[in-house]
């Protein structure tokens, strides 16, 4: 009897041992999980200030310009003959000031749809290829002003996809756009496709392919967030065309925003960032098929 006691006194004491070992285990892990909440707050915070001077800055400068020129404009009126080239001149400048403004409030407006869930899809079935040169066509001016080649292989034969047209272009004018801006100028973007059939279905992918300076590994994840930004707000530029510049911050953003709305999901690969050896990125975009292959349909 006494060792039957002496036995289950041990198996108890035993048993509160494991029990204080694995509350030891989960208090660590809260304050680990905490810990890692409160820099994520921390972040936030940062890249929220920082958005809202950027967007404070983005939104002066096309009301600076579209001021400038029509007050120089009303000025040069006041009992003075204007050639019709000076007219011109100045109404370009407050017709790009004005577009530049509305590329901004369109942003800030996508984003706020996305997170209220009210972005709507008018969706046809579409092929790929419509989307991409659509979107190349729109961004061509910005290449050929950075002297970039925009390649994009044979996607013909992938399936058609569920969408809405101009959502699934913004998705990749944004993405393209980012690949333009971190890029080296003489360089090349390569789109091209495939089509990755599983148990859960098949899958058309559309990946970007840059030789720009790269995205680090615990970086690939936190730049499709809302407000994120990989360059210091000190150092912004909001030249749309030059190596580097910047907008808002939230062209990612919208994009995954978009792909997630047609149940689609976008991600990055990259080695690493290097401005001097420029490892370069790979944006890919996947989304449902609706149908078989052209290559298996002809067959």
């Amino acid at each position: 009897m006494i060792l039957a006691g002496q036995t289950a006194t041990a198996l108890q004491n035993a048993r509160l041992l494991d029990d204080l070992r694995a509350m030891q285990d989960d208090l660590h892990r809260l304050g680990t999980e905490l810990a890692e909440t409160n820099r994520q707050l921390k972040r936030l915070d940062q890249t929220k200030a920082d958005f809202v001077a950027i967007a404070s800055h983005e939104l002066r400068t096309p009301l600076a310009q579209i001021y400038g020129y029509s007050d120089v404009l009303s000025s040069m009126t006041d009992g003075k003959e204007i050639e019709a080239q000076e007219i011109h001149t100045f109404i370009d400048g407050i017709t790009r000031g004005a577009m530049r403004l509305k590329r901004v409030v369109d942003a800030m407006v996508d984003v706020s749809l996305i997170e209220t869930g009210g972005l709507l899809l008018h969706t046809a079935c579409i092929p790929v290829t419509v989307v991409v040169h659509g979107a190349i066509e729109v961004v061509q001016p910005a290449a050929n002003q950075r002297k970039m080649n925009l390649m994009v292989r044979d996607l013909s034969s992938l399936p058609d996809v569920e969408a809405d047209v101009n959502r699934l272009e913004q998705v990749f004018v944004g993405i393209l756009t980012n690949a333009i801006k971190y890029s080296p100028d003489g360089s090349e973007i390569i789109v091209s496709g495939r089509l990755d059939s599983s148990a859960e279905g098949a899958w058309v992918e559309i990946l970007v392919a840059d030789s720009g300076i790269g995205v680090d590994p615990d970086q690939q994840t936190v730049i499709f967030e809302k407000f994120y930004r990989s360059e210091s707000v000190l150092f912004h530029s909001t030249d749309e065309v030059r190596f580097k510049g910047a907008g808002p911050g939230l062209g990612l953003a919208i994009a995954k925003g978009i792909v997630a709305a047609h149940h689609g999901r976008i991600w990055v690969e990259s080695s690493g960032r290097d401005e001097e050896r420029c490892p370069g990125s790979t944006f890919c975009v996947r989304l449902p098929a609706t149908g078989p292959s052209r290559d298996a349909h002809h067959a």
